[in-house]
């Protein structure tokens, strides 16, 4: 490094990722879409609790004014000046979703208020669920919450004056994250929102546990409103009880074509059912526990078997082994899902708060 120049950052670095990283890709889905504000009315002063409230007419438009506002990144906006986010982040969670979300409510302006500590010495004190909500009540605007328990939100709902949402109550729902995660696949592939004019359905794989991840069964419940989208979605794990309360009957009501590899290939081995399937999937889903069952050398085996384009979302921060592997290769999409994700949490808020961010 020269010692006559300050060095300073790099604004496009030699990674490599998937080609929905490329700047056009969001004009291309913001194009796609015409613009419908009484949609996004709908979404004023509600609460974001799960995929299942919200219809693909909705989620377009969600996923419009995502790509208008990450297509006008920079601009002096602050429509949320003045107006506080009450954080409730009650499993200690470290994760990238409260990183989001605060850099999403930031950026409009707002302020934050977090509940940690004050929860920690508040429950010391053994004062009750709705009394902590009725501080959200009194001191925000609006509040996100995310609990290892289920039932907790579902319990405490009812209490809240403001919106509301989950980002990820126990191994239920994590609605944003699937939202960010559509917005990925449509800002590559925007011609599939429209069911007249849509190309090739997709074909996707998932490694993870349905039945025990949030993420996935969002997930599934969002590409559920998008059925034309998608010829058929494989899970690669081999387990008992991959779905609970008929859900898969449900997501199959849908339109969605659920397939399991023991079904296709029972008396394959890992590989060669790999060998058999990923050729042949245009995306790849994968939850952050698996990648830990699998060696080095099987995941180099399994990427091998990927279509040149095809794309790896992937919800959360992920182990060396893999991170070495896939962070610099033509199928990382999930660098692009997380640049997104902000601006898909900063759309949902201009909707629950009925804001409005200009054009560019």
């Amino acid at each position: 490094m020269s010692q006559e120049e300050l060095p300073g950052p790099v604004i496009r670095s030699a990674r490599e990722e998937h080609e929905v990283r490329d700047p056009a890709r969001v004009e291309a889905l913001v194009t796609a879409i015409p613009e419908d504000p009484q949609q996004m009315e709908r979404l004023r002063n509600r609460h974001v609790l799960s995929m299942a409230h919200f219809d693909a007419p909705l989620l377009r438009q969600i996923l419009r004014l995502a790509g208008v506002i990450e297509k006008c990144k920079g601009r002096d906006e602050h429509p949320l000046k003045g107006k506080i986010l009450s954080n409730l982040f009650w499993d200690n969670s470290r994760s990238h979703t409260r990183l989001s979300f605060n850099s999403a409510w930031l950026r409009m302006g707002g302020s934050l208020l977090n509940f940690e500590k004050a929860i920690d010495q508040v429950t010391l004190h053994r004062h009750a669920p709705d009394e902590l909500v009725q501080l959200c009540n009194s001191y925000g605007d609006a509040a996100v919450l995310r609990t290892n328990d289920g039932q907790e939100l579902t319990e405490m709902v009812d209490m809240f004056e403001i919106p509301l949402i989950n980002a990820g109550n126990g191994e239920d729902e994590h609605p944003t994250n699937a939202m960010a995660d559509l917005y990925t696949i449509f800002k590559w592939r925007p011609d599939l929102l429209d069911p007249e004019t849509a190309g090739t359905p997709l074909q996707i794989g998932i490694f993870g546990h349905h039945a025990r991840t949030r993420t996935i069964r969002s997930f599934l419940l969002g590409l559920a409103r998008f059925p034309h989208a998608v010829e058929r979605v494989v899970f690669f794990e081999r387990r008992d009880n991959m779905f609970v309360c008929h859900e898969r009957e449900q997501l199959e009501e849908a339109g969605i074509r659920i397939q399991l590899v023991e079904e296709l290939h029972p008396m394959d081995s890992k590989m060669k059912a790999y060998q058999n399937i990923v050729p042949e999937l245009d995306v790849v889903y994968i939850h952050s526990s698996t990648p830990h069952q699998y060696t080095r050398m099987e995941l180099i085996e399994g990427m091998s078997y990927l279509q040149k384009d095809a794309m790896v979302l992937n919800p959360r921060i992920q182990t060396q082994v893999f991170s070495d592997l896939l962070n610099n290769s033509p199928h990382n999409a999930y660098f692009t899902q997380i640049r997104g994700a902000v601006s898909l949490r900063m759309a949902l808020f201009c909707g629950i708060l009925g804001c409005r961010v200009g054009t560019c």
